[in-house]
């Protein structure tokens, strides 16, 4: 038995041939239903479903919701360019939420804010309402300082943030680029606000701030002015003290209060002079305590139970005292007599209220704590009824250390920071709530010029990535992905790349062009062109599913040092319905058939070298019955036969000693091209037997040329005392220019023997002959 069949076996699963039968029911479903369940993986999971069969193939690219998550990947650099390529993969489709997980656990590197930056802006230009920065391991504040403020949307309602610098300028241009923002959440920030405003928040959740390195320096005011907010969560935010203004905290429903040990001082007493100011708490109906109620025999408790008429759930939550490293030691053990503090014998409690909706009580302590049976003795001498209450052990406090170098380490704050935001909770808030332009780094500064210019470059339609000026491939390639990237969504005309760096040795794989292409052509490109390539190695698209090039906007494709068979030629045919201009340079040609019936200009140019040459000579083919240019070098090992060309106008063929493989070769180039109106001939040398040969013997078979007007043949026109030349003149009654093209040695014997005989014969009323 194979070890995957006895795995499955012993495990309960059936092996796939055990039910060959069984049809797939979920490839049959819907793409918004595959959707829906894939959005629940991350985005590698995601991509990684496109082997599963044909079906699933593009899938993934018109994903609404992407998570990606650095946890599985071996270093950030991975990582890095693995969200660049989903993003300039990805189909044109809007985004609902986009969301980062930063932590390599393979790795000890982390994100830089310049890769973050570029992910936002191109994400919010997809009009994506939620997007989160949810976990990073940087020991470094992010900050916006020094880059176009990213967070711009009049789409964006959801926004989390995790270790970023937060100061009154961010505040005030978050308000007023996100007009429709309404949930705001920011984790393991350093807060330097002093005004928090807004008219359109409904959360606002300050969580888990920042330890002593990133404090303000200086007390101040916070104030948080936010008329529809209805969800706050705010923790302490150190050297900020909090005004609430035009809104109160009266009218909650649920209100939890949370502050550290009733021992600390400071606290304990603003908050109890701030009790005779409260107004009753009409539609409180949750209420969660910390352990400021014990103050003065729980007398921050009972005030706010009476002033709370509706009242139903109350929990109340002691810890341990925080260790204090001026102290160095628990302060429980500095106050033996606990019940004296929290139940003094010399204050008599006020008398008994009515709790009558109160129907749960729980009172969560941590081990060892001697006060609950006195907080409980408290409760029963003042309310009534008293519901039943739960006594629960809770395994930790919740509570930061407040002493210089204690609390907990990165790696922990940031697991609580995130604690709770799991898919579902994810998923949840957002379902309910010109001419062409030389792209290289010194001429795409024009941002610097003024403001007006500051973006203008990013709805360029007309791209052309030049490597020439960049000290090396890699840092070329970085640019044209966070060029592509930060691009505003709008169509692209033409996308134009030169691959050749004067100072670095490296070269481009397809593996780094791949993405460029699949972004220009889903941006709807028509054209699209590799114009140079440096490396030694032919590039490919072998291995790549689906088709590269494919699209029905394209059409006009430019390739250089690619790898060019049957196979290509065909996809190429098939997935671009209007191309109509086609060029291969220094490509390597495989092919025996080139069929289109659309395309209207054919290059091949300078074809690669001996090593890249087919192994056995074959025909070559070309059938294009609306082409109008052909430009055709010699193809090494093939035989060329033009097949219903004569729609051709302007032809250039260059033959030479390994376009045919002897001279028995049939060769119909001259009889198809007698349609066009300039005709360009080369060959090599007189000297050389076979191309001479092969063409002299097909002169008899064509027909008069009566449409061209300029003729231009190489050395080959010599052989038989110019008889080639002399045959083509008098079959070319229209012929206005004639060039004649020969190499150094053979240009004497020419002039001397044969200039007078070619004046003689070419007696055309339109023929004009200069010496050069």
């Amino acid at each position: 038995m194979p070890q995957i069949d006895k795995v499955l076996t012993e495990t309960g699963m059936i092996t796939s041939h055990g039910e060959q039968n069984v049809p797939d029911r979920i490839s049959d479903l819907s793409d918004e239903l595959l959707h829906h369940v894939m959005s629940y993986l991350t985005m590698q999971e995601a991509v990684q479903t496109c082997v599963l069969s044909q079906r699933w193939q593009n899938v993934w690219l018109s994903l609404m919701y992407i998570r990606a998550k650095g946890d599985k990947f071996s270093s950030m650099k991975i990582f890095r360019k693995f969200l660049d390529n989903v993003l300039l993969y990805r189909s044109p489709v809007p985004l609902k939420g986009f969301w980062i997980s930063g932590i390599c656990n393979n790795s000890d590197d982390s994100l830089d804010y310049s890769d973050i930056h570029r992910w936002v802006c191109h994400v919010l230009r997809r009009i994506t309402p939620s997007v989160g920065i949810l976990v990073h391991s940087g020991s470094k504040l992010l900050s916006t300082d020094g880059y176009p403020f990213p967070f711009i949307s009049v789409h964006l309602s959801v926004l989390r943030l995790l270790h970023f610098r937060i100061d009154d300028c961010f505040v005030k241009k978050l308000s007023s680029g996100c007009p429709a923002l309404k949930d705001l959440y920011l984790i393991s920030c350093g807060i330097y606000v002093t005004m928090f405003s807004s008219t359109t928040l409904k959360t606002l959740v300050i969580h888990d701030a920042e330890p002593t390195e990133h404090l303000p320096k200086n007390f101040e005011h916070l104030v948080i002015d936010m008329p529809n907010l209805v969800t706050l969560h705010l923790e302490e935010i150190p050297r900020r003290n909090i005004h609430l203004v035009k809104f109160a905290l009266s009218n909650a429903t649920s209100l939890k209060l949370v502050s550290g040990s009733v021992y600390e001082e400071v606290v304990s007493k603003v908050l109890m002079r701030g009790l005779p100011r409260c107004k009753p708490f009409r539609n409180l109906k949750k209420l969660k305590l910390g352990e400021r109620f014990l103050k003065d025999g729980c007398y921050p408790l009972l005030f706010l139970l009476r002033h709370s008429p509706n009242i139903e759930k109350l929990r109340l939550q002691l810890t341990k005292a925080r260790y204090n490293a001026s102290v160095g030691a628990d302060k429980h053990e500095k106050f033996p007599n606990v019940a004296a503090v929290i139940d003094p014998p010399c204050k008599e409690t006020e008398r008994m209220f009515n709790c009558e909706k109160l129907t749960e009580i729980e009172i969560l302590y941590p081990k060892g704590d001697k006060r609950v049976p006195i907080i409980v003795r408290i409760l029963f001498a003042n309310i009534s009824p008293l519901p039943a209450i739960k006594i629960n052990p809770c395994p930790n406090s919740g509570l930061t250390c407040s002493g210089g170098g204690g609390g907990r380490n990165a790696g922990e704050r940031m697991q609580a920071a995130t604690k709770g935001w799991t898919d579902s909770t994810l998923h949840g808030s957002c379902l309910i709530q010109c001419p062409e332009t030389r792209m290289s780094a010194p001429n795409n500064e024009t941002c610097v010029l003024s403001r007006r210019w500051k973006n203008v470059w990013s709805s360029m339609k007309w791209i052309y990535a030049d490597a020439e000026k960049f000290g090396s491939m890699k840092s070329f390639t970085k640019f044209v992905d966070n060029f592509l990237l930060y691009r505003n969504p709008v169509p692209l005309d033409a996308l134009w790349i030169s691959a050749i760096c004067n100072h670095s040795d490296d070269s481009l794989d397809f593996s780094d062009i791949h993405p460029w292409v699949r972004h220009a052509l889903t941006s709807n490109a028509w054209a699209l062109g590799i114009l140079e390539h440096s490396g030694t190695n032919l590039l490919s698209v072998d291995g790549y599913n689906p088709f590269p090039f494919t699209s029905r906007h394209l059409c006009i494709l430019r390739l250089c040092h690619f790898s060019i068979d049957d196979n290509f030629v065909k996809m190429l045919s098939s997935c671009c319905p209007v191309l109509d201009d086609l060029g291969f340079k220094s490509c390597a040609i495989n092919v025996t058939m080139f069929s289109s019936s659309t395309l209207k200009s054919l290059i091949i140019n300078t074809t690669e070298t001996m090593e890249h040459f087919p192994e056995q000579f074959e025909h070559l083919v070309i059938d294009m019955p609306n082409l109008v240019t052909l430009h055709h070098d010699e193809i090494p090992n093939r035989n060329i036969q033009l097949v219903d060309v004569s729609s051709v106008k302007k032809a250039t063929i260059y033959l030479f000693g390994l376009s045919f493989q002897n001279s028995s070769v049939d060769c119909n180039i001259l009889s198809a091209l007698s349609n066009a109106t300039s005709l360009e001939l080369i060959s090599p040398s007189v000297y050389e037997e076979v191309v001479p040969n092969v063409l002299v013997r097909a002169l008899p078979k064509c027909k008069i040329f009566g449409n061209p007007k300029k003729l231009t043949l190489g050395e080959w026109f010599l052989r038989d005392g110019c008889y080639p030349l002399l045959f083509l003149l008098w079959r070319s009654p229209n012929i206005e220019k004639l060039i004649l093209q020969l190499c150094k040695d053979a240009l004497k014997f020419f002039i001397s023997s044969f200039h007078e005989e070619i004046l003689s014969a070419a007696s055309h009323q339109h023929l004009r002959v200069s010496k050069q």
